[in-house]
């Protein structure tokens, strides 16, 4: 029975704690909270790829309504966020992080088919976004490698779009959830 009370971080650390070596993909990184855990509990964890634009779609982020506020407000300082994972990485992971400040289309392409062990997909929520990512970084994942994503919930506005991807590209072949991190092992 999954724990729903783990932190999403807390599910990635499970999955790839045994793994001896790993090159990995953060896919949007805003505060770099997840970042922080993985780096510090994932001493195998050779190069982790931070992929993120630290920017808004404006027309985005003046469509959300009053009850959206607070997330609206939440990604107004942008710029502050990318200097402050910025210096984290560079104060104590330099040797094993590699910033990527562009779109995950832009960063896609920096990174070879096969060369992944794992991706974590936690950017732009909707439909498109997620689908568009589970497609660019899925051919960077070597085979026997994991395909993770976090907010696979319908219970919250933002959510409903990873829900519909992840279900149209993986549903039949099955996946798992928990602490609404979507997980699969490549074949």
């Amino acid at each position: 029975m999954p724990n729903w009370n783990k932190k999403r971080w807390e599910v990635l650390i499970d999955i790839l704690k045994d793994k001896e070596h790993s090159i990995g993909a953060e896919i949007g990184v805003l505060k770099g909270v997840a970042t922080k855990q993985l780096l510090d509990n994932l001493p195998n964890l050779e190069n982790l790829f931070l992929v993120d634009p630290w920017k808004g779609d404006e027309e985005y982020l003046k469509s959300l309504d009053d009850k959206r506020f607070v997330f609206r407000k939440n990604f107004e300082g942008f710029e502050a966020l990318y200097q402050q994972v910025s210096s984290m990485i560079n104060k104590n992971y330099s040797n094993r992080a590699t910033i990527l400040r562009m779109t995950s289309m832009e960063a896609s392409k920096n990174v070879e088919d096969g060369k992944l062990d794992w991706y974590f997909i936690d950017a732009d929520h909707s439909y498109e976004h997620c689908k568009q990512d589970i497609e660019l970084w899925t051919p960077k994942v070597k085979v026997g490698g994991w395909l993770m994503g976090h907010d696979y919930s319908d219970d919250c506005w933002d959510k409903i779009g990873v829900v519909k991807a992840v279900d149209e590209i993986f549903g039949e072949v099955g996946f798992e959830v928990e602490d609404s991190v979507w997980y699969l092992q490549k074949q």
